[in-house]
């Protein structure tokens, strides 16, 4: 039987408790302008850090924050130096021939 794990964001009190499936919760964070962000095991030290994105945005569909700057990515990271990374990747559109 899967045993439960409780996540939390370390920018804001939002939990979550979930089974032990591999995967990483998400939750859009008031804290981090509203972007989709990792949550962590409860009890871990961490912070979030916005990568904005420093290229030209065209016609692409990208991820932008509450204030509509664009962001690359966010980076979790701990006090030992490691961290995580969570892209948002941007979305290419296409037109058809009529």
């Amino acid at each position: 039987m899967p045993v439960p794990t409780i996540w939390c964001c370390p920018q804001c009190d939002a939990t979550m408790r979930t089974a032990d499936d591999g995967s990483t919760p998400l939750h859009r964070c008031p804290s981090v302008a509203g972007l989709a962000v990792p949550l962590v095991p409860a009890g871990t030290k961490a912070r979030h850090l916005i990568v904005g994105r420093g290229d030209y945005v065209g016609k692409e569909i990208v991820q932008t924050d509450a204030d509509g700057r664009p962001a690359m990515a966010v980076y979790t990271e701990r006090p030992d130096g490691s961290h995580d990374t969570t892209v948002y990747m941007p979305t290419a559109t296409a037109q058809g021939r009529a």
